[in-house]
């Protein structure tokens, strides 16, 4: 081992010695970049990893989860540290599972409050006080459950008030509740989600309405409407967002049949809408005096006399009763019911180019305007009867905002497209030059540890920059010599050759 050691120091010795300056300061600065590069990963690593072996139990945890959690630990006899002040517990790793098993037992951590696992365990002498008050407790942990389970919800508190019942109607309270939302980090919660919110918590309580739900952020922002002491008001602004709903919805209908027919940002649509919001019942019968069935029919076979001076007598008599057809409908209108629409429509121009190429407006002729309010008419169902307008009319929009802001669009797109193209062409180059100076480096490193063995060449070898070696020179004049005795004497060569090759010792003594 010893040997090989020395051998490999050995070559490494004569490779060094082999490269210049350049090649040298290349190869330590290349060393040191990966030195320091690999140390620097390992002790990232160290340190993103924990030296004491502990792993992360819980983290975010409340003050009463930390506390219950910890009071389980000492029992149990595990060692635990706290952190991020105190809502970061972390254990062993090698007894991290063990304790979450054996927590989740337990119940713990409590962080979405206690549903109805209280009542698993039977509790003897328990008051109808506490029955209630647990029963109230259950509800509030199982609606605070159901809320945390929202994408946007990180932690949910739920307040709920039931009040005592009363013998007496009109002494009856209403129950109420309340809901505090903390919110995930950049995250927002929308007013279609509240009032799901507020209609679950109503769902869950029995006799509560959703008006008399209040819901807050953790910043005292209130989220709802708050109705809950005026249903009157609640009322009015379901009427509203009704009424608008409808609006919106005859917009759209309208505004997509335009950009069919012309284009997108050529119409503007307005629509308003009056609704019936009055509740009617009312009940509506109808006789049919020409339509009648016999209903009973009695007949009397006896002796009446009708005129006992005249002596007259009826031997037979009958009485039919008729039943009459009766239609009786209890009628009953839905509030909402739409009275009277009127839309307003703005139509822009046409717009073509002339031999200049250059943009001309023109208006539209009133038979587009016919053609397009009726068009209008059908698509909202238009009612004359009811008292329903529909006005349309062409007018030249200002475009000079929309042209401004397509042009930085585009010549921003321009800019975006050439620093893109730059750096990939600046990439390209300089992986080009990398892969110049790898193959230069590369061929120079070969060069050096395989220098080339010169070779004769018949000519004497001049010195340039270099001395030649002593060695080689002396070869040099030797040959250079031999060969002006064999250009002058040719023959004498010729017979010094034949010589040698019968009897190379015979000659040479010669």
């Amino acid at each position: 081992m010893a040997d090989f050691f020395k051998q490999l120091v050995n070559q490494l010795n004569v490779i060094w010695s082999k490269l210049n300056i350049t090649q040298k300061v290349i190869l330590i600065a290349t060393t040191a970049v990966t030195v320091i590069g690999m140390a620097a990963i390992i002790t990232w690593s160290s340190l993103s990893s924990n030296d004491n072996g502990y792993s992360t139990l819980f983290v975010n945890l409340e003050s009463e989860d930390a506390a219950q959690v910890t009071e389980v630990l000492k029992d149990m006899g595990i060692a635990y540290t706290l952190e991020n002040s105190g809502r970061q517990i972390m254990v062993p790793q090698k007894e991290l599972y063990e304790v979450r098993m054996e927590l989740a037992r337990n119940g713990l951590p409590r962080s979405g409050g206690q549903g109805f696992e209280l009542f698993d365990k039977l509790q003897l002498g328990m008051t109808d006080f506490v029955q209630n008050l647990n029963f109230q407790r259950a509800l509030e942990g199982e609606i605070i459950r159901t809320i945390e389970t929202l994408t946007e919800v990180d932690k949910a508190r739920v307040h709920i008030t039931l009040p005592k019942p009363s013998l007496f109607k009109e002494k009856e309270e209403e129950p109420t509740a309340s809901v505090v939302l903390k919110l995930q980090p950049g995250k927002d919660i929308n007013g279609k989600q509240v009032r799901g919110i507020t209609h679950l918590v109503a769902s869950s309580v029995e006799g509560l309405l959703a008006r008399q739900v209040t819901v807050l952020d953790i910043h005292g922002n209130m989220l709802t409407k708050g109705f809950a002491d005026n249903a009157m008001a609640e009322q009015a602004d379901h009427n509203m967002a009704l009424q608008h709903a409808v609006e919106s919805h005859l917009e759209r209908k309208v505004q997509h049949m335009l950009k069919g027919l012309l284009g997108p940002n050529k119409a503007q649509v307005k629509v308003s809408a009056v609704l019936d919001f009055e509740q009617v019942e009312k009940t509506v019968e109808t006789y049919l005096p020409s339509s009648k069935v016999i209903r009973s029919q009695q007949r009397d076979d006896g002796v009446t006399k009708n005129n006992p001076m005249a002596g007259d007598e009826q031997k037979e008599g009958s009485i039919t009763n008729y039943e009459i057809d009766r239609t009786a409908a209890r009628i009953i209108n839905a509030p909402g019911a739409r009275k009277r629409v009127t839309v307003s429509v703005a139509v822009d121009g046409a717009y073509k180019y002339n031999e200049d190429g250059k943009q001309t407006f023109e208006e539209r002729s009133q038979d587009e305007l016919d053609k397009f309010t009726a068009l209008v008419k059908n698509t909202v169902g238009f009612d004359e009867k009811a008292g329903d307008l529909v006005y349309v009319t062409a007018v030249k929009f200002d475009r000079q905002f929309y042209d401004r802001e397509l042009q930085e669009m585009e010549s921003q797109e321009r800019k975006e497209s050439y620093q893109y193209w730059g750096k990939i062409a600046i990439i390209f180059v300089i992986v080009f030059l990398g892969f110049l100076f790898l193959k230069s480096l590369a061929k120079n490193i070969a060069v050096a540890m395989n220098p080339p063995i010169p070779k004769y060449t018949g000519v004497a070898l001049e010195p340039e920059e270099e001395e030649i070696p002593e060695e080689l020179r002396k070869h040099n004049e030797l040959l250079e010599k031999v060969e002006n005795i064999a250009m002058e004497n040719p023959m004498n060569m010729a017979y010094l050759l034949r010589g040698w090759l019968k009897d190379p010792h015979k000659s040479s003594s010669k």
